[in-house]
């Protein structure tokens, strides 16, 4: 078991705090420990509220979607069912999200990578995960890649009994595979067509990725470490490092703590555990933010005119949702037939043919609002791709809308 690199930040001063011997040890470990990142009252409150939160069994099955915050759970305390995880907690918790948008913790991570952090996923947890090592990078790859960092937080002192956080020191300079080099390891390719759908097809390539990650350790002899960090502490990692969750040794205990993952900005980001084919499906983050986005029409018409200059052409990708009005702006449905209404776009190369002809009728964007990101993304590829590959994204924003220009 290896020693853990700590850094102390001084009450209200968040610039400048790491030196060369900190870069250096992030740079070659792949992970830092951040400690004093808060009060301990926030801490206590977090856990006392996910306390209740976990135990409550107010819903029946595994897992539930709440407006956007997912409830995931599993037998983890004898045969009592027990909420595991809450991804995304920071829209509802004013606890989590202030944990989430810590100042410490994002003046460390823009050290460090040199950029304007942007925070975009919390998971709170009450027990341990007993999680097999894997990483981020291929659940969250940013373009240019190296721009992802993942943040532990406990929220209560953690031992090996209780579960705690497991990393591969180092593993994060090894390269990221493709799923090529990952099925000749392997030597199985998997192929959705052989899978009852999808998601059965996404299933099946996690747990090959994570059977190449224990392969990968094996191979590298990596060693692990383990966060016995106190609570308060901060675990910040590297987008490649591998880590995950050690088995809990005491199933009477608790293990409460919260990850945050961040991206920075100048970056586009996608799931390469979704790649088909070299394709890349653009994904559309909800930024986490204070107060959290309530999205209605007055948000993404502000939003719209905010980026969109007086005097544009606009289309909108409206498929039900209203066109909002743009002051001083033209906007129109796309696509639409020769009275001006909206109609279902191609799903192949036929949809860039449309986004042509209009850019050749003059409109300089094109606006896809927060219902359709999801469609643009998986339905509609060839049109998203020629977007990313030849256009201009100003704004990528889950919680509102994407815009790109058309120049």
């Amino acid at each position: 078991m290896g020693t853990l690199r700590l850094v102390t930040l001084e009450t209200g001063s968040f610039t400048g705090m790491l030196n060369d011997e900190d870069r250096r040890r992030f740079e070659a470990d792949g992970y830092l420990v951040v400690r004093d990142i808060c009060s301990l009252d926030l801490i206590d409150a977090l856990r006392d509220e996910f306390e209740g939160i976990l135990n409550d069994p107010w819903h029946e099955g595994p897992q539930v979607d709440v407006d956007g915050v997912v409830y995931t759970r599993y037998t983890g305390r004898g045969d009592d069912w027990y909420w595991h995880r809450v991804k995304n907690a920071w829209k509802t918790s004013d606890s989590a999200r202030a944990l989430a948008l810590n100042p410490k913790v994002l003046s460390v991570t823009e050290e460090l990578f040199e950029r304007k952090v942007k925070p975009f996923q919390t998971l709170n947890f009450g027990i341990g995960t007993n999680q097999l090592p894997h990483s981020d990078s291929f659940h969250f790859q940013s373009d240019p890649p190296g721009f992802m960092c993942g943040a532990w937080v406990a929220l209560e002192d953690m031992d090996m009994d209780n579960g705690p956080l497991v990393y591969y020191p180092g593993s994060h300079k090894l390269p990221i595979p493709t799923w090529d080099e990952i099925d000749v390891e392997m030597g199985e390719t998997l192929r959705e067509e052989n899978y009852g759908d999808r998601h059965a097809f996404l299933m099946a390539r996690g747990l090959q990725y994570e059977q190449y990650c224990q392969r990968l350790i094996d191979r590298e002899n990596l060693e692990p470490e383990y966060a016995l960090v106190s609570k308060g502490e901060a675990v910040l990692w590297a987008p490649n490092l591998l880590h995950g969750g050690s088995p809990q040794r005491d199933s009477s205990r608790t293990r409460h703590s919260q990850v945050t993952h961040y991206f920075f900005e100048g970056c586009r980001v996608f799931t390469p555990l979704h790649t088909d084919d070299g394709h890349n499906y653009w994904n559309y983050p909800e930024w986490i933010r204070d107060p959290v986005p309530a999205y209605s029409p007055q948000l993404l018409r502000e939003t719209i005119t905010t980026h969109v200059p007086e005097g544009s052409k606009v289309l909108f990708y409206s498929a039900g949702v209203p066109l909002p009005d743009l002051d001083g702006r033209h906007i129109s449905h796309f696509p639409a037939n020769e009275d001006g209404k909206f109609v279902p776009p191609p799903r192949d190369e036929a949809s860039v043919d449309l986004l042509e002809q209009a850019r050749s009728e003059g409109f300089d964007f094109v606006v896809f609002p927060k219902e359709h990101l999801t469609f643009l993304e998986y339905g509609l590829p060839p049109l998203q791709r020629y977007l990313e590959d030849r256009y201009t994204a100003i704004l990528r924003d889950g919680a509102v809308c994407a815009i790109y220009a058309l120049t």
